[in-house]
């Protein structure tokens, strides 16, 4: 069965989302940023992060803060890049031998493992028909029919 992959919204890895952001947060924390460019530049990042560009113009603070951290953003989201058309390749390359492998040679089954480590009593080998049911050897306790359980 394939695996589902999750389509990202981030040009990113996951991993290396979570490690730029808890970067800008800890720069910004130490450097003692007001809460209005703490938001902004987080905001920008975000942006930067999903979509590659950045889609309105922000204010000289917020872009000197966001300039710190541009550089690694870009390595990472050109690292990412090339990780998925790696990835991409070694899918394409592996698919077509794993059909045409199926095609020409059907896997042989194997025997289904033994549920009980122990033989059981009953059980039919492979091969094995199951045997009718033994005739019946009579009544099981005899005179019990006739006593009415002390009841006459």
């Amino acid at each position: 069965m394939k695996a589902i992959q999750k389509k990202s919204t981030c040009q990113v890895s996951d991993r290396a989302y979570r490690i730029i952001l808890t970067n800008c947060i800890n720069v910004m924390t130490e450097k003692g940023v007001s809460a209005d460019i703490f938001a902004a530049v987080i905001m920008a990042v975000k942006e930067y992060l999903e979509t590659g560009q950045l889609a309105h113009r922000m204010i000289q603070r917020v872009r000197n803060i966001f300039d710190l951290f541009r550089a690694d953003i870009d390595l990472a989201i050109r690292r990412a890049a090339s990780a998925r058309k790696a990835a991409m390749t070694r899918r394409k390359k592996s698919e077509p031998e794993t059909v045409s492998a199926e095609i020409l040679s059907p896997k042989k089954q194997k025997p289904a493992k033994r549920f009980y480590s122990f033989p059981v009593l009953g059980a039919l080998e492979s091969g094995e028909t199951p045997k009718p049911p033994r005739r019946s050897k009579g009544i099981r306790c005899p005179g019990l029919q006739n006593r009415n359980n002390g009841l006459e």
